[in-house]
């Protein structure tokens, strides 16, 4: 006859336990994100949505992934130069 071990649930103890919430980023202002991005060595982004066709959407990805780039590097890449191109006329 085989014995069945019991196994111990293991037990934090109160002062153990991180009482910060989960997600931090939530209700953050402006100048905490600034920061946080600050400390982090990053800029400070703001998310941004873009409507367009699927089809353009779809060559887009493809050319993404052929080129091994993110999407949204592309599409900051060509705003950046936009607003080069812009400034210089």
């Amino acid at each position: 006859m085989t014995e069945k071990k019991h196994r111990k649930i293991p037990s934090i103890s109160p002062d153990r336990i991180d009482t910060t919430p989960a997600d931090t980023s939530v209700g953050m202002t402006k100048e905490d994100q600034r920061a946080h991005a600050f400390v982090k060595g990053k800029e400070a982004v703001q998310p941004f949505t873009i409507r367009m066709p699927v089809n353009l959407y779809h060559e887009l990805r493809e050319l993404a992934f052929k080129n091994q780039e993110k999407i949204n590097h592309i599409i900051i890449k060509l705003i950046r130069d936009y607003i080069k191109n812009e400034k210089n006329t």
